[in-house]
């Protein structure tokens, strides 16, 4: 293989594990000053900052917030269904996947396999819960799984900052 089409490969894969990996943290794409709702662990509150950070940053934490019925509008019909945040060792292996694409070096090797990695290096927990669970346990998959159980109806929906 030249080695031009080696570097392309490269970052295809590289691009298919960032993807991967938003799609556990973000479920859809980020546009261009999209915000997101984050959950600030000192000071015990839900805020919103620019999407796409990897977490934890600054005290913050990604929260997942739902309401029930679809009632996003109302701040207080609003849910925190679960915590996000990756460990130090994911938000390192990331950080240095974005810089060495940015230089056109190879990806490291953690982000070039199916999701494993990244599965096991982001952390979940519920907001009344001190224990982080990773998200390829039963524990963190329930937690992630059981976000709809927050209604009793069932019908819960994934909130977004701007509604």
């Amino acid at each position: 293989m030249k080695p031009a089409n080696t570097v392309k490969l490269i970052l295809a894969l590289l691009i298919a594990a960032v993807a991967l990996y938003l799609f556990f943290l973000r479920p859809t794409p980020l546009a261009p000053g999209e915000m997101a709702f984050y959950y600030d662990e000192a000071n015990d509150e839900l805020v919103i900052d620019e999407a796409g950070k990897l977490a934890p940053f600054d005290g913050k934490v990604i929260a997942r917030v739902y309401a029930c019925e679809g009632s996003c509008s109302s701040a207080s019909a609003r849910q925190i269904a679960y915590l996000e945040k990756l460990t130090d060792v994911g938000r390192e292996v990331m950080e240095r996947g974005f810089e060495l694409a940015l230089a056109g070096e190879d990806p490291p090797p953690e982000l070039m396999d199916d999701g494993t990695f990244i599965r096991a290096n982001t952390l979940v927990r519920k907001p009344d819960e001190d224990r982080w669970h990773s998200l390829d346990t039963r524990q963190g998959n329930r937690i992630v799984t059981g976000a709809d159980d927050i209604c009793s109806s069932g019908d819960a929906v994934e909130c977004d900052p701007a509604d």
